[in-house]
């Protein structure tokens, strides 16, 4: 990929939480591969996807085990 972006794979167990902070003009696509999380309140499911972007900090909670991908691009 010639591009600039970073990719996060997370496993979280009910109950984590983590915070991601956007830079200045980045926008982030998360991916829920499996369960269940809220993402600044929104409630994402298996197979699930947010296209983010004009967020500062994006917070994650997961609800159940789950697993899911983030990328943090321009």
């Amino acid at each position: 990929m010639n591009q600039d972006a970073t990719f996060f794979v997370s496993s979280l167990t009910a109950g984590d939480e983590m915070a991601h902070k956007l830079g200045e003009g980045r926008h982030a696509y998360l991916f829920v591969i499996d369960g269940e999380v809220t993402v600044n309140g929104e409630t994402l499911g298996k197979a699930d996807q947010a296209r983010i972007k004009q967020e500062e900090i994006l917070n994650i909670k997961a609800t159940g085990a789950a697993e899911l991908v983030l990328w943090d691009t321009i």
